[in-house]
């Protein structure tokens, strides 16, 4: 019988080890998994901040004023950032650094009818792939899987909606800009 013993407690100990490891990788994947929620709440939050900051309600201004007065001169392979912007976003979102309800709640009041605008009457988007090259397809992809997801959820726009919505962006640019002196 002591002979048994002693084989039995190098097993016990074996077995104990290796439920220490799983116990251990167990609470390092937790850990992983908060941490990159953490990460995912300050970047998106950092987001939200740059797409409200002054500079950026001037931009968001100027394009929306674009879309309502002149949205046949709108090449989207040009200076657009608010696109852009929504493309950077949507692609941290499918790579999963941003998380998806995150993205959603914070972005969706500004990606919808942004981009329900441009996919109007004449669509801006159609129009601008396929002009100049094989990449051109990909244009604003990310932004456009990211629309489909929030509209799933949300449903889209009316016209007058987005018009409602269009012009109030151009009211909060023009506000900042008079606020800043600029509009003098």
């Amino acid at each position: 019988m002591c002979q048994q013993t002693d084989v039995l407690w190098p097993m016990v100990s074996a077995l104990i080890a290796c439920a220490s490891v799983i116990v251990s990788l167990l609470i390092a994947a937790w850990q992983s998994g908060q941490t990159r929620i953490a990460n995912s709440a300050k970047m998106t939050f950092d987001y939200v901040n740059k797409f409200e900051s002054d500079e950026w309600r001037l931009k968001r201004a100027e394009f929306s004023k674009k879309l309502v007065n002149s949205r046949k001169l709108i090449d989207l392979k040009e200076d657009c950032p608010v696109l852009d912007f929504f493309e950077e976003v949507a692609f941290m979102t499918r790579r999963k650094i941003l998380d998806n309800e995150m993205v959603f709640n914070s972005f969706a009041w500004w990606i919808l009818p942004y981009y329900g605008a441009i996919i109007d009457n004449p669509n801006l988007l159609d129009e601008a792939r396929g002009k100049d090259g094989p990449l051109d397809k990909y244009l604003y992809c990310e932004t456009e899987r990211l629309f489909k997801e929030l509209s799933k959820k949300y449903g889209v726009y009316s016209k007058e909606q987005i018009a409602a919505f269009l012009n109030s962006e151009i009211e909060q640019g023009a506000n900042d800009f008079t606020k800043k002196g600029q509009g003098k």
